[in-house]
């Protein structure tokens, strides 16, 4: 199986063959034939945990 990789440091895109996850139980296994990847969206996600990782937690008092 392979799997795209965007690096938060470098900003690279990579695409890495990783195992099969291991169907459990009542679990379900999906085959995907096609996908797409959009490297600015994902960047977008990783900007947006970047900077709520800088936030106080709800509720806290500043």
């Amino acid at each position: 199986m392979r799997q795209a990789i965007l690096s938060n440091k470098n900003d690279q895109l990579k695409i890495v063959e990783v195992h099969l996850p291991a169907n459990r139980g009542r679990h379900l296994l999906v085959r995907i034939v096609a996908s797409l990847v959009s490297k600015g969206a994902e960047k977008h996600i990783l900007e947006m945990i970047g900077e709520s990782s800088r936030l106080p937690p709800p509720g806290a008092r500043r």
